[in-house]
């Protein structure tokens, strides 16, 4: 049925067949109802997706990243290199005892030197920094 509000605007009620208004359409308001998701209803959920993405580059990416650095410097420790311990301790790597049992839970451990005839067993993954034998003996020719 259409009929002329109180603002002279031409409205369209709609009814249910007991005479109940379900509400009205002006034509101010009827392209609001006329416009169709472009997403299909998928609309509220590309910008929790694009989020999720950002996330995912911005956070955990570069976290996987440094991790595999860590694994790989760990991996490549070799004896007669210097390391640096998570504890601060400074020592050259003199054996490696690779897969222990016991306390280590089988984990290998280093023996590191850290003074004349002074070795310390250290867990490998307590490793923080490792400077290779052939770069020590490059900084001590540049010297």
């Amino acid at each position: 049925m259409i009929f002329c509000n109180a603002w002279n605007e031409i409205a369209l009620m709609e009814y249910l067949p007991n005479g109940t208004v379900l509400g009205s359409v002006t034509p101010q308001t009827g392209w609001l109802l006329a416009q169709q998701d472009p997403l299909g209803g998928w609309g509220f959920f590309v910008p929790l997706l694009l989020m999720l993405v950002l996330f995912w580059f911005l956070l955990i990416r570069p976290a996987q990243k440094r991790e595999r650095e860590r694994q790989e410097m760990l991996a490549s420790i070799r004896k007669h290199d210097e390391v640096i311990t998570a504890g601060g301790i400074i020592g050259r790597v003199v054996g490696i005892q690779e897969k222990s049992e016991g306390i280590a839970g089988g984990e290998d451990v280093l023996r590191i030197e850290v003074d004349d005839g002074t070795h310390l067993r250290v867990l490998r993954s307590m490793i923080v920094k490792v400077k290779h034998k052939d770069e020590t003996a490059g900084e001590v020719k540049k010297s």
